[in-house]
């Protein structure tokens, strides 16, 4: 089983990006601490009073709903994912408010919604779902590869995963060889997504607005260049795919999120009727499910 996952977390990194952790790895988390830590203290002085978060506080909320969209786009089975869940849901309306988006309301219903879906889904039967439906390979119904989607460019994908996978590596950071995915895989780059958002929070709090801005640069270029550019396309199709399952709801909410991000930043959302590049191509290029190696020749 693949299993797209993640950096070192807030709890692990503690201020500090470690150089080079395995990304994406294994189970970590801990947002009830976490959050506890950062937003006990907004509790009103007079009632009727509505706290106002800081620009870190904004970050650390927003590095939280990268995390949660990680999960959600990854196998339900996979590891930590049920004590994930578990910790998200005493969390979620915590970070919410701390959330710098102008309209909450939507994200409220979606959210109150899905907690509740996953607390009463049955593991096996959203295990089928997102088996069928998105599965483990580029040419599944629904592909969470970025590379998947958009005009025709098989010549270039292979430089454009190893761009990415530059991307990651400035940070320190590296694919866990033992995932299986590619680097454009939705869930691993949400989970990068988050990293930053944590990172710039850590910044604007120890390091000094020099080093903030560089993030905030880098978080902005990633989500234009990545995230915004494919992520709605990717979510819509799932909307439709995923009918009767949670993956609707999880698609739902995936959009919902990004296309506020987008404005936020003001970054124009992309079509969301992108096309999925033919299956006659991706043979072709041999980049099926293939990590960084273009050819899919099983990793070393």
């Amino acid at each position: 089983m693949s299993d797209p996952t993640s950096i070192k977390t807030p709890s692990d990194i503690e201020g500090h990006c470690y150089k080079k952790p395995s990304f994406p790895r294994k189970r970590e988390s801990r947002f009830r601490t976490w959050f506890k830590r950062r937003f006990t203290d907004w509790i009103p002085a007079f009632a009727g009073m509505t706290p106002v978060a800081t620009v870190s506080e904004n970050l650390y909320a927003r590095a939280f709903f990268y995390r949660l969209l990680s999960y959600l786009l990854r196998h339900p089975l996979a590891p930590g994912a049920v004590e994930f869940y578990s910790e998200a849901a005493d969390e979620w309306e915590t970070a919410l408010h701390a959330l710098p988006h102008q309209t909450q309301a939507g994200l409220h219903r979606q959210l109150e919604n899905l907690f509740k879906l996953i607390e009463s889904t049955d593991e096996k039967e959203w295990a089928q779902a997102f088996e069928q439906i998105l599965g483990h390979t580029a040419n599944s119904q629904t592909p969470s590869y970025e590379l998947e989607y958009g005009e025709e460019h098989s010549h270039r994908q292979p430089q454009q995963l190893a761009d990415i996978a530059a991307f990651y590596q400035a940070f320190g950071l590296t694919m866990d060889s033992r995932s299986g995915e590619r680097v454009d895989h939705a869930s691993t780059e949400c989970e990068f997504m988050s990293f930053l958002c944590f990172k710039e929070a850590v910044a604007w709090e120890k390091d000094g607005e020099e080093k903030a801005e560089i993030c905030q640069a880098a978080s902005l270029r990633f989500f234009k260049d990545h995230l915004a550019a494919w992520l709605p396309a990717f979510a819509t199709r799932l909307s439709k795919s995923g009918e009767r399952t949670i993956l609707k709801q999880i698609a739902d909410f995936t959009f919902s999120f990004i296309a506020l991000e987008c404005e936020y930043l003001q970054v124009p959302l992309c079509s969301d009727q992108m096309p999925v590049r033919a299956i006659e191509e991706n043979v072709e290029t041999g980049c099926m499910s293939c990590a960084l190696n273009p050819m899919g020749a099983p990793a070393k």
